[in-house]
C-alpha cells in the first residue's frame, strides 16, 4: 500500500494556467495528494487555481494570506508547522511525471532521510549528510544513482 503522502506545490502569479498541466501528469502517475498553495495569485488565477483544486479529491487549495509574493522557504516553513503528517513533501510547480514514480520514490525513502533534486544551495559548505541524496535529475534515476 503506497504512503499517504501530501506534496506542497506554491503557484506564483502569472503561472496558473500553464502549470496546472504538470499537476495533472502528477495525478495520473501517483496516489498521492498535492496541495496548491497560492503565492500572491490575484483573479482570475486565483479563482483558476481554487476551482482546479476541486477537479479532484486529491488536491487541496490554500492560499497563503499575502498581497506581495513571499519568500519559498517562509511559507513551506509555515506549510511544515500546520501539518503533523510524518513526511513533509513538496514538489516545483514546474514537474512533470512522465510515467509513475511511486514505487521508486517509496523505495528511496526506505534509505534516506531526506530527498532532493538538486543540491542545496550551501552544499559546498558542508560535510556531505548521511542518508541524503543530490543531485539535477530530468529523469527517473537507474538503481545505481
Amino acid at each position: 500500500m503506497p504512503l499517504d503522502l501530501t506534496f506542497n506545490i506554491i503557484f506564483m502569479p502569472d503561472t496558473v494556467p500553464f502549470l496546472c498541466t504538470g499537476v495533472r501528469s502528477l495525478l495520473q502517475n501517483s496516489p498521492y495528494r498535492y496541495r496548491l498553495v497560492s503565492n500572491a495569485l490575484q483573479e482570475p488565477e486565483l479563482s483558476q487555481l481554487k476551482v482546479f483544486a476541486e477537479t479532484d479529491p486529491r488536491l487541496e487549495f490554500y492560499a497563503y494570506p499575502t498581497r506581495l509574493p513571499v519568500d519559498h522557504g517562509t511559507i513551506l516553513t509555515l506549510l511544515f508547522h500546520q501539518q503533523s503528517d510524518p513526511y513533509f513533501c513538496f514538489a516545483d510547480s514546474d514537474i512533470f511525471a512522465r510515467r509513475p514514480f511511486d514505487g521508486w520514490l517509496e523505495d528511496q525513502m526506505r534509505e534516506l532521510d531526506a530527498l532532493s533534486s538538486c543540491s542545496a544551495l550551501f552544499w559546498e559548505d558542508m560535510e556531505r549528510v548521511p542518508g541524503f541524496r543530490a543531485g539535477v535529475r530530468t529523469h527517473q534515476p537507474g538503481p545505481n544513482c
